[in-house]
């Protein structure tokens, strides 16, 4: 009886830990998942930059602050990251990429 709990509690563990590992890259093979497809869809170099501000939070305003460019730009950077990601909004860039934008305060 014992060598059956026993079996079974291995199987339990098992089972979870590979949901774990499976459902839900580490932080360092997240980054590594992003870094492939920022290469795969041509992200630029300041896509990029604006992506970090974008699943830091800032608004479009804030971003544009913060590279010292203009508002017009930097929706013309994110018209292009939604074109080459295929999606509609910083909602669906961050779950592409396995992010998610804090929310606003």
């Amino acid at each position: 009886m014992p060598g059956i709990l026993v079996s079974l509690l291995y199987i339990l563990v098992f089972a979870v830990a590979s949901t774990v590992v499976f459902t839900r890259p580490s932080g360092l093979r997240m980054e590594r998942l992003a870094e492939k497809l920022l290469e795969e869809k041509g992200i630029s170099g300041r896509e990029r930059e604006v992506l970090e501000l974008l699943f830091e939070g800032k608004t479009n305003q804030e971003i544009a602050d913060g590279l010292f460019i203009s508002l017009s730009t930097v929706k013309t950077h994110l018209s292009s990251i939604f074109n080459k990601t295929g999606t509609r909004n910083r909602m669906e860039v961050a779950r592409v990429f396995g992010r998610t934008p804090p929310p606003k305060v």
